[in-house]
């Protein structure tokens, strides 16, 4: 009797020891130009809550929804704020309400050769320019030259973004010159006195950031990191997190982590911006609410 007491002793402990070092998955689901850094906030996530793995996959923004509504996924991740209509119907399927809040801020920055002589864009000016519907600097102010295009290929990031929020949908123009990433964009720009291109927020010797205004009845701004990351800059927009409001004290704190300093600094290491204090602490208010 004493040998099956001592048996059943060791077999609660072996199985405590194996509940206790299970790890919690989160699941995340959602935009694939999110997922980089998703992965980042994964890998730093190891370090501070060994406890709590992230599983991080793709699918888009719509799948990101439809995984949330069915319970397959903790995390939906979006590149724009939820509609009414997307919101009643994730909540109708988990038969519960949702909580949204931003997590990082998405920005492109517009640049043209230091020697042109245009410096202001509306953004409809420049959706007309990249679908080719203009094709020279004097239909904008600037001299009587043909428009080189130039874009980053990549099928999800700078391009992608560029092309929902300034194309609003629309295709490309075929002709244009396309690179990898915005270094090699630069380098291309800075031989080029008739280009134009964007990528990420940087000095550059040989071309200039455009200011940008949203139509003709708004002020120009400047391209620098507090008008972005306090959304004046018209390329800008706030990437977010979407997750149940009952969430459990993991989900939660590792919502909370995201939010924190550290998380942000990931948030800046993937090439996005952090969020400025006063939408930290009201994206945190959200969470709380919730619980």
């Amino acid at each position: 009797m004493k040998s099956v007491v001592i048996y059943v002793l060791i077999l609660v402990g072996v199985l405590s020891a194996f509940a206790a070092g299970q790890k919690q998955q989160i699941s995340v689901r959602g935009s694939d130009a999110m997922i980089m850094l998703a992965q980042r906030w994964s890998e730093m996530l190891k370090t501070v809550r060994p406890d709590v793995s992230l599983s991080v996959n793709g699918g888009g923004p719509a799948g990101g929804m439809n995984s949330l509504a069915s319970g397959h996924a903790d995390v939906a991740q979006l590149p724009h704020k939820l509609s009414n209509a997307e919101r009643q119907a994730i909540e109708k399927s988990r038969g519960s309400s949702v909580v949204e809040f931003p997590v990082a801020i998405e920005s492109v920055v517009v640049y043209v050769h230091k020697s042109n002589p245009v410096s202001v864009l509306t953004l409809g000016q420049l959706r007309a320019i990249y679908t080719g519907k203009i094709g020279n600097w004097k239909e904008v102010g600037g001299k009587d030259a043909p428009i080189a295009r130039i874009s980053t290929e990549t099928a999800v990031g700078g391009s992608l973004f560029f092309r929902e929020t300034v194309l609003g949908g629309e295709e490309f123009d075929d002709v244009m010159r396309g690179y990898t990433n915005s270094k090699q964009m630069f380098t291309a720009l800075g031989l080029e006195p008739n280009g134009i291109g964007f990528g990420s927020l940087a000095t550059e010797p040989n071309v200039k950031a455009l200011r940008l205004k949203k139509d003709l009845n708004f002020p120009a701004v400047e391209a620098t990191a507090d008008n972005i990351r306090t959304m004046q800059y018209p390329t800008s927009r706030f990437l977010y997190w979407v997750v149940p409001a009952g969430m459990g004290p993991s989900l939660r704190e590792v919502s909370n982590w995201v939010l924190s300093q550290q998380g942000q600094l990931v948030v800046e290491s993937a090439g996005y911006f952090p969020l400025n204090a006063a939408d930290r602490s009201k994206a945190t208010g959200l969470i709380h609410e919730a619980h």
